[in-house]
Order: C-alpha cells, then sequence, then structure tokens
C-alpha cells in the first residue's frame, strides 16, 4: 500500500491558495517534492509555502537548509500567488479535467506497474531519478 501512494503522490500537484502547502514535502511546483532535489540534507523541517512566500517575497532564511541554486530557480519560473480567500487545491495530473477518476488512477498504476516490472531490475538512486525526470521528459 505504501507504494501505491509513493505512485500516486507523483500525480499529485498542489494549486495554491491560502498556501498552507507543505514546502519540501508536497509537490507544488509541478516538479515533484522539492526534498528529493536537496542533495546530501536530511530535511526535519514542516513549513508551509506560505510561510516563506509573503507579500510576493520569498524568505528563503526561514528555511532549514537553505534551498540550493536550482530549486530557486524552479520555483522563479513557477507562478506562485497566495490568497487567503481561496484553499489550496489538488490537481490530479493524469486527467484532462485535472479531477480525480479512478478510471485514469487504475490506468495509471497499470502503467507504472508495467515500467516498474523492467525498472526493479536496475538499480538507481531514486533521488538521481528526480533530478534527471524534468531533463529526459
Amino acid at each position: 500500500m505504501c507504494k501505491l501512494r509513493d505512485t500516486v503522490d507523483d500525480l499529485i500537484w498542489w494549486r495554491t491558495g491560502k498556501g498552507n502547502i507543505r514546502f519540501w514535502f508536497d509537490n507544488w511546483t509541478t516538479q515533484g517534492q522539492l526534498y528529493f532535489l536537496m542533495e546530501d540534507f536530511t530535511i526535519y523541517q514542516d513549513v508551509n509555502v506560505n510561510e516563506v512566500f509573503k507579500k510576493g517575497v520569498w524568505d528563503w532564511a526561514i528555511l532549514i537548509p537553505h534551498p540550493n541554486d536550482y530549486i530557486k530557480e524552479i520555483i522563479a519560473r513557477f507562478p506562485t500567488t497566495i490568497n487567503q480567500n481561496k484553499e489550496d487545491i489538488t490537481v490530479w495530473t493524469v486527467s484532462e479535467l485535472e479531477a480525480f477518476t479512478v478510471s485514469s488512477a487504475r490506468e495509471s498504476v497499470r502503467q507504472m506497474r508495467n515500467i516498474s516490472q523492467f525498472d526493479s531490475r536496475l538499480w538507481y538512486d531514486p533521488k538521481i531519478g528526480k533530478l534527471l525526470a524534468p531533463i529526459l521528459h
């Protein structure tokens, strides 16, 4: 079940409203969870996007560790707004309607399992895979 959760997590991203989205651990930039992009760091800090993005400016000093230049570049390219009148919403990336359906989930998991059968025969570091994903797609 945990493997399935990890698979499905990659298919969801968060559209910011109030910004109560976890900066490091939620996919809110469409590039995946940012903690995967931090090399040689263990991140214990659970901070929300709205705590780091205040009045239209990023306050990097609040983050421990500070994000590397690559992460800052990803965030700079991604339009971020905080609106206290709107809830954060999830976007199901495999559906044109951006809404979850059982059939789209089943099809996505089925496709990933076909890939993972081949993939399981190869060893790789998951962090490297996350770094290469934007380049390869």
